[in-house]
């Protein structure tokens, strides 16, 4: 069985939808997620109003703490905890 790909091995131009905070650099990516399509998410956990596309290569900064990580399966994510900084794992809501 081959071994699943770490967040750290995602191409740099692999395409992201991030929300318009991040897209600004207004708010830091606080949810890294996997929809159930496949496509990756990166938001600041507020509602998407208007989102953008941008490579991987420009948030990898962000996810240092979770390189070593699998990329999350379709239908899960990762967040981080605003008191503890600390990245979660987690089911994304229907």
């Amino acid at each position: 069985m081959a071994a699943k790909m770490k967040i750290m091995d995602i191409p740099s131009n692999t395409a992201v939808c991030i929300c318009e905070h991040v897209f600004e650099k207004s708010a830091p990516p606080m949810l890294f997620a996997r929809e159930q399509t496949g496509e990756l998410i990166a938001t600041c956990g507020c509602e998407v109003k208007k989102a953008h596309m941008v490579g991987f290569g420009h948030l990898v900064k962000f996810f240092e703490d979770i390189k070593q990580e699998e990329i999350p399966e379709e239908g899960s994510h990762f967040e981080k905890d605003r008191k503890t900084d600390i990245w979660k794992k987690g089911v994304l809501e229907a």
